[in-house]
C-alpha cells in the first residue's frame, strides 16, 4: 500500500511540474471595407471560446473570422 501511495505522490508532483503554456491557433482576419483576409501565426487565444486574447498589433479595427488549420 505505501509504495502505491509513492509512486501515486511520484506521479502527482511530476504531473504539476509543467506550467500551462496556453493556445494559440493560424488566425484569420478581415477589415471592414477591404477585400479578403489576413493571417496572423501562432495568435494566442483562449483555450474554451478559441477567441484572440486580444486584437492583433497594428489592427486593432480587424474583425476575427476563425482559426484555419495549416500544416
Amino acid at each position: 500500500m505505501k509504495k502505491v501511495l509513492l509512486i501515486f505522490l511520484l506521479i502527482a508532483i511530476n504531473g504539476c511540474d509543467k506550467e500551462d503554456e496556453g493556445c494559440t491557433c493560424y488566425g484569420k482576419f478581415t477589415k471592414f471595407g477591404q477585400e479578403g483576409y489576413f493571417y496572423i501565426p501562432n495568435l494566442p487565444i483562449d483555450c474554451d471560446t478559441k477567441r484572440p486574447l486580444s486584437p492583433p498589433k497594428g489592427n486593432e479595427d480587424a474583425i476575427f473570422v476563425g482559426c484555419e488549420n495549416r500544416y
